[in-house]
């Protein structure tokens, strides 16, 4: 047996006949150490990701051992020499690619153009756009969207240390300052958590004190490193400026390899802070940039001046915000209160007014529990609280992806819990956004599963969160509905066709059916639909899945109404008429089963069938739309006969605002669905109804 690594790593066959692998921390390659580092033995712990050997385009081996005693002469110059290679390729090729991507995606993400020409559609989709206003676009910096774009990093075998890089190589200006603000986040964080093992092994060397001694100590040493940062000023000490500017500089270039540190309002509004009681403010916000020239500056009006000292200190108020998240303490101050000068005075220890352990738990643990979260929040009625649910089931597939970025059943749960969070959220720039995101899950969930196992499933969730953006966003619904078709037919090709995935092409085609113009061919879609759902409805009958059942009911009604609105519109009223009465017929025909009817026509038994006609009584959305084919379909009689059949229309209308009433009943203002809330719009047909009859 054969084991390729380092020279310390040590396999062991225990009693039981297992093997056991001991030392593995050098399993992979070191990377090139940096000239600059004052420490020696960085082969013991900078190491290349694995993720680097997986998603990049090098194929040749490394030695564990490069950069290492454990070699010979002529096998540490061939080593070396490869690694030393493979770091020159990963700084030089990978980095400026992904810093590419990034551009890209984010500027698709943050820059959403008016989408009157195919030309300017295509641009957003691909995010090939350039805008001309992207300095008033921000991304804000939290703990979600920094994790995110590590988590993107480490997918392309990027480790966090080349963010500096990452940084010097993107072109897009909001990334580039979000990046710039978690530099210099991450910098103080290592500093404040340096000064506290420091003063912990100074100060309270050979005192005895309990817990609480402890916990106090510790808050007034972060209230006087979060001073020294960001309220550290006086007119005396004209220097601390300076020194704080050059030592986050140094501190940056030598934790991120990055020197492209010219930048703006931020350290501009660090030196505010520090010199708050200077009275020439202005002329020392330029005194950071090291560039120099021989003309004039151009004149900067008043109100240019505030916006930009604004911004900055937002900036720098994300920063301490940022800084305190990732050490693990909470200080009383909001950006009011941080951003007035007349409150710069030094933090207190009692301003600390909460410290928590960072602690990084187990990939399997935050994988579970986010599984759990968001199994809870699919049975969940109530809108808000649900929202609250996947939320955290987000956060919690975050941090799972964090610790493991190669496990494509993550990428794939999560893009199903960002598709959802987006068909609850009311503004549709957030919501545009997460499903941006849930689109990028979805690609990664693809690209990850490369043995093909249960590809089909993957695909089929691709297809969802393409079909959702299409509803929500119908200026690109034709293009995004043809991928979705496209991922579905993928789905097709891997023998992967449950109810589910019925259920899904039969919504995509519905909503295909509903953008083309072509009536033939709206007609063959719409058909197409209705067949893939009766597949979803007969699938989820023999496995038993009531649930199920009354879901794809729910979205055969759906587009049974849709297509019947739009014979209407087509002027086709017997066709859409009879389609109403059909909507009708399916319905009822489960609704009506009760366990008295089932024990007096077979004698007992049915308990399925009494489950789903319990369901879809208790179904808002079918109450709505048994309403909906009634009121449509009494319009379309009255239209046609010209108002000769007056007693009919009452009766389909009355019966409409019954449903209409039992749905409004059901469901909650915060029942799940899309906006407007479907309990406030059966409430309104009810109105409409009763002002028709006169009542």
């Amino acid at each position: 047996m054969f084991t390729f690594g380092p020279a310390d790593l040590e396999v062991h066959r225990g009693l039981d006949g297992r093997y056991y692998l001991i030392d593995p921390a050098r399993l992979f390659p070191p990377l090139k150490p940096k000239e600059s580092a004052a420490r020696s033995g960085q082969n013991l712990y900078r190491h290349f990701r694995p993720e680097f050997f997986l998603s990049t385009s090098w194929k040749k081996p490394l030695s564990s051992d490069a950069y290492s005693k454990f070699q010979s002469s002529d096998e540490e110059r061939r080593n070396n020499v490869d690694v030393q290679d493979a770091t020159n390729f990963l700084i030089r090729k990978v980095i400026p690619e992904f810093a590419r991507e990034m551009d890209r995606f984010y500027r698709a993400l943050y820059t959403p153009l008016p989408v009157s020409s195919p030309t300017q559609q295509r641009q957003l989709l691909e995010g090939s756009t350039n805008r001309g206003d992207d300095e008033n676009l921000e991304i804000e910096l939290n703990s979600v969207m920094a994790n995110r774009f590590l988590v993107q990093m480490h997918l392309r075998g990027i480790n966090a240390e080349f963010m500096g890089r990452v940084y010097e190589e993107v072109k897009f200006v909001p990334l580039k300052r979000f990046l710039l603000l978690e530099l210099v986040s991450r910098t103080m964080k290592g500093d404040v958590q340096s000064w506290l093992r420091e003063q912990s092994a100074t100060r309270l060397k050979g005192m005895i004190c309990g817990a609480s001694g402890h916990e106090m100590e510790m808050k007034k040493w972060i209230a006087e490193r979060m001073t020294h940062y960001f309220r550290s000023g006086s007119e005396e000490n004209e220097d601390v400026w300076q020194k704080l500017h050059q030592q986050l500089k140094t501190q940056i270039h030598h934790r991120f390899d990055s020197t492209d540190l010219c930048h703006d309002d931020l350290f501009a509004a660090l030196q505010h802070r520090n010199f708050c009681g200077r009275q020439d403010k202005d002329k020392l916000n330029h005194s950071s940039s090291s560039s120099t020239t021989t003309s004039s500056p151009p004149e900067v009006s008043e109100e240019s001046k505030e916006k930009k000292k604004e911004k900055g200190m937002k900036d720098l108020y994300q920063v301490f915000l940022r800084v305190q998240s990732l050490v693990g303490f909470s200080l009383k101050c909001d950006f009011a209160f941080f951003s007035d000068d007349d409150h710069n005075k030094p933090f207190e220890p009692s301003d600390v007014v909460e410290l928590f352990p960072k602690v990084k738990s187990p990939y399997a643990f935050s994988y579970v529990l986010a599984y759990a979260l968001f199994e809870k929040a699919q049975t969940e009625t109530c809108r808000a609280e649900a929202q609250t649910i996947y939320l955290r089931a987000s956060e919690q597939y975050e941090k799972a992806l964090s610790s493991y970025p190669g496990d494509w059943i993550a990428f794939c749960n999560h893009s199903a819990t960002l598709t959802q969070l987006a068909l609850l959220e009311n503004d549709l720039t957030k919501s545009r956004e997460l499903l941006i995101w849930a689109d990028l899950q979805a690609f990664h969930s693809c690209r990850l599963n490369k043995a093909g196992s249960r590809m089909g499933r993957t695909l089929s969730n691709w297809a969802v969160v393409l079909n959702t953006m299409s509803s929500r966003f119908p200026e690109f619904g034709e293009r995004l509905c043809d991928l979705a078709l496209m991922k579905l037919c993928l789905a097709l090709d891997q023998d992967f066709w449950d109810a589910s995935s019925h259920q899904n092409m039969g919504l995509v085609l519905s909503q295909k059916g509903a953008l083309i113009s072509n009536v033939s061919l709206k007609d063959i879609v719409f058909q197409e639909a209705r067949w893939h759902l009766d597949c979803a409805i007969s699938e989820a009958t023999s496995k038993g899945d009531w649930a199920l059942l009354v879901s794809a009911y729910e979205n055969l009604s759906t587009v049974m109404l849709r297509y019947a609105y739009t014979l209407r519109s087509l002027r086709r009223l017997d066709q859409a008429i009879r389609l109403c009465l059909e909507i009708r017929q399916r319905l009822q025909t489960h609704m009506l089963v009760t366990e008295e009817s089932v024990a007096r026509e077979i004698g007992g038994g049915g308990g399925g069938a009494v489950k789903v006609g319990q369901l879809l009584r208790r179904s808002p959305l079918i109450l709505h739309n048994m309403g909906e084919s009634l009121m449509l379909e009494a319009g379309m009689v009255d239209a046609k006969d010209e108002g000769e059949s007056q007693p009919l229309v009452h009766r389909l209308l009355t019966d409409a605002a019954s449903f209409f009433d039992r749905c409004a009943s059901t469901a909650s203002e915060d029942f799940l669905t899309n906006d407007p809330p479907l309990a406030h719009h059966a409430r309104e047909k009810t109105k409409k109804i009763k002002a028709i009859l006169g009542l």
